[in-house]
């Protein structure tokens, strides 16, 4: 759910401040060091990973809108409706450690 809601807020408010996006890009590293950890140990993960992604990112959105909404009022509050309701990411490139964002168009 964290990775998620951090590779969410790097896509959705790539604008913030560098200070801002380097905490996420460290949260990502380390979540999905986890995971990949638990998928080593574990191979027979792997095939429940769709499943446990898609409902990951509902509540990776939520954290990521709520975190978003506490920013320092001198940073833009994305709107609710920028985050996407279906996962822009797909499972290879939640768990790429070399992918940290997209660019989302409007209204996807």
């Amino acid at each position: 759910m964290i990775l998620l809601a951090h590779l969410l807020k790097l896509t959705v408010q790539a604008d913030a401040p560098e200070t801002m996006k380097k905490s996420w890009y460290s949260s990502v590293d380390e979540h999905r060091k986890r995971i990949n950890k638990q998928l080593s140990k574990t191979p027979s993960l792997k095939s429940y990973l769709p499943k446990i992604l898609e409902e990951s990112y509902r509540d990776g959105r939520d954290l990521a809108i709520k975190e978003g909404k506490r920013a320092s009022s001198d940073i833009p509050i994305p709107d609710e409706s920028e985050y996407p309701q279906v996962c822009p990411f797909d499972n290879e490139q939640i768990l790429d450690e070399e992918f940290y964002s997209l660019i989302i168009e409007p209204g996807v």
